[in-house]
C-alpha cells in the first residue's frame, strides 16, 4: 500500500513537471530583440506575398502572438516577449511553408521580368558570362519548382534576380559610357569639319 501511494505521488510529480516543461519556452540563447526581428521578417514575407489565405487560422494565431510579444518587448518584459514571439514565429513559419508554391510562382515572374529588361539592352552580349550564369541559376530554380522543391527554388530565384539586376545595371553603365564616348567623338568630328571649312574659306 505504501509503495502504491509513493508510486502515485511520483506519477503526479512527474506529470506536473512535464506540464511545466511543455508550458515554458525553451531558452535557445536568442534575445527578445532577435526574436522580434525574426518575427518581423517572416511577417513581412507573409504579408507581401499575401500568404495568409494558405493558413488563415495559423496566421491569426501568429498575429495575436506577435502583437503580444511586441507589446511585452516594448514594456521590457524579456521573458513574456520571447515566449509570445517564439509562438508567432512558429505560426508564421507554418503559413510560409504552406504558401511556398505561391512564393516560388511569384518570384519566377519577378525573375522573368528582370530577364526581359536585360534582354532589351542586349545584356547577353555585353556581359555574356555573367548573364549566362544568371540564366542558368534561373533554370535551376524552375526545375526545382517543377520537382516541388519550393524552398530551394525560392532561394535560387532570389539569387538569379540579384544576378540579373547586377548584369542589367553594369550593362546599362557600359551602354551609357559608350553612348557618351560616341557623342564626344561626333562632337570632335564636327569641330574638325568646322575648322576645315573655315580654312577653306580663308583660302
Amino acid at each position: 500500500m505504501v509503495l502504491k501511494m509513493l508510486f502515485n505521488k511520483l506519477i503526479v510529480i512527474l506529470s506536473i513537471l512535464f506540464l511545466f516543461a511543455c508550458s515554458s519556452t525553451p531558452d535557445d540563447g536568442e534575445t527578445a530583440e532577435q526574436k522580434l526581428a525574426q518575427a518581423k521578417r517572416l511577417r513581412t514575407i507573409v504579408i507581401d506575398y499575401n500568404l495568409k489565405e494558405y493558413g488563415p487560422t495559423e496566421y491569426e494565431k501568429a498575429e495575436t502572438s506577435y502583437e503580444k510579444g511586441e507589446s511585452f518587448y516594448n514594456a521590457q518584459n524579456e521573458k513574456k516577449a520571447k515566449k509570445n514571439l517564439t509562438t508567432a514565429i512558429s505560426y508564421y513559419k507554418i503559413v510560409y511553408r504552406k504558401g511556398l508554391p505561391s512564393i516560388a510562382e511569384q518570384k519566377e515572374v519577378e525573375v522573368r521580368e528582370e530577364k526581359t529588361k536585360s534582354d532589351e539592352i542586349k545584356a547577353g552580349v555585353a556581359m555574356k558570362e555573367e548573364y549566362d550564369l544568371a540564366v542558368a541559376k534561373y533554370d535551376e530554380a524552375v526545375q526545382n519548382s517543377k520537382e516541388a522543391d519550393y524552398e530551394e527554388s525560392v532561394t535560387q530565384f532570389d539569387e538569379a534576380k540579384t544576378m540579373l539586376e547586377e548584369v542589367y545595371t553594369k550593362t546599362l553603365e557600359k551602354k551609357e559610357k559608350a553612348e557618351a564616348s560616341m557623342e564626344e567623338s561626333n562632337k570632335s568630328m564636327e569641330e574638325l569639319e568646322e575648322k576645315a571649312r573655315e580654312l577653306e574659306e580663308d583660302e
